[in-house]
């Protein structure tokens, strides 16, 4: 069978280069360049892999080298998974397209495989921004660890409506965890993180997922929130008396002397629910409090 012109072209033209590298011969990058858009179009997955490799090793891989490489060879794990393990770093615009594609395709290992390619070369000093969409693609596959790692792995400073998005998320599917929470303290400014915990206090509905949430808060901070968490569960229980002991015994030691009128207040919820060892946990930790004898 005759071969096609641009067939015939491009097997005679990797027949010259393959005979130069085997004669020791310098092959300029330009060459493997246009040996793999030429076997992008001919979708020879080995080739594409080749030279790809080959402009990494010359560190002469850009962008358009790698977005036409991967267009190809996503279809394999095994090609893909190579070239995610070369130590250059792949340019940030081809790390967002291989993490939407593989989201898409729910190709979770080589999405992982992915984000540790991105945490390796932050070390390195290379900077990524990923899209909020991604993160809610991770999360709606009940993905918690895989969320960690992609939260890390973004480089600049999320948005407050972002990292919101992220936490109605997990606490939706049950996916809320310390890792994730101090992930994300760690990717907003201090005063949005703030303005998370002050919006899920006042907004979020459902008592049992804001206490999973607030059992993630890190340590250091239980104190500065306690007040407020206590206050939001008492006004979600405000037809019922008072909320479930199981819901504020882990924070009432956490309650500053001087906001100790909290504590008369919850003591006067239970004393109205009837619920006599909320009643005696609150004056236990009442009691307890510095200074008590000035309430």
């Amino acid at each position: 069978m005759r071969q096609q012109p641009s067939v015939a072209r491009y097997l005679a033209a990797r027949m010259r280069l393959r005979q130069n590298l085997q004669c020791g011969n310098p092959v300029p990058a330009e060459d493997f360049r246009a040996m793999l858009f030429g076997a992008v179009r001919l979708k020879l997955l080995d080739d594409v892999s080749f030279y790809l490799s080959s402009l990494v090793r010359l560190n002469a891989a850009d962008l358009d080298s790698y977005s036409a490489a991967f267009t190809v060879l996503q279809s394999s794990s095994q090609h893909t998974l190579a070239v995610l393990a070369q130590p250059q770093i792949i340019p940030p615009g081809v790390v967002n397209k291989l993490l939407s594609t593989f989201a898409s395709a729910k190709q979770w290992t080589l999405f992982e495989c992915t984000v540790h390619h991105m945490l390796a070369s932050r070390q390195k000093g290379q900077f990524y921004t990923l899209s909020g969409d991604l993160f809610h693609s991770v999360a709606a596959a009940n993905q918690p660890q895989l969320l960690t790692q992609l939260i890390l792995s973004n480089s600049h400073t999320l948005s407050l409506p972002i990292a919101e998005r992220v936490i109605h998320d997990c606490l939706r599917r049950e996916l809320i965890n310390a890792e994730i929470t101090a992930a994300l303290c760690s990717r907003v400014t201090e005063s949005d993180f703030n303005r998370l915990v002050f919006r899920i206090c006042n907004d979020w509905r459902s008592p049992t997922q804001l206490y999973a949430f607030w059992r993630t808060l890190p340590t250091n901070t239980q104190q500065d929130w306690a007040v407020l968490y206590i206050t939001a569960m008492m006004k979600r229980f405000q037809d019922k008396g008072a909320p479930p002991l199981q819901y504020v015994c882990d924070w009432l030691h956490c309650i500053p002397a001087d906001r100790a009128a909290i504590l008369v207040q919850l003591m006067h919820y239970y004393t109205r629910a009837k619920n006599w060892d909320g009643f005696c946990e609150a004056y236990h930790h009442l009691w307890d409090l510095p200074g008590i004898h000035h309430v």
